[in-house]
């Protein structure tokens, strides 16, 4: 069968990013959508809690560029989000 998993969201604290956890958590639900036999992960990027000085201009492509890193395709977007999908069967 074709299962499919949602990540509904993926939360980093400001004062914690840039520390790796975003990866770490990332990867483990990839990990475990993986094992529950998903063959693709569907989600949607969008930043929030924005340090003061950042905006979702500067914030979404960022975002994309992470996801991206970790496998996953850019599907659609606009100017506050993007669908964003990973293929598991391609990792």
């Amino acid at each position: 069968p074709n299962i499919a998993g949602y990540i509904r969201s993926l939360h980093i604290l400001p004062e914690h990013r840039g520390k790796s956890y975003g990866s770490i958590l990332l990867k483990f639900a990839i990990s475990t959508l993986s094992q529950w036999g998903c063959k693709h992960i569907s989600f949607e990027a969008q930043p929030f809690n924005l340090k003061e000085g950042e905006s979702v201009a500067v914030m979404l492509p960022k975002l994309i560029a992470f996801y991206q890193r970790h496998g996953a395709q850019l599907i659609s977007q606009n100017e506050y989000a993007a669908d964003m999908k990973i293929d598991l069967q391609e990792l």
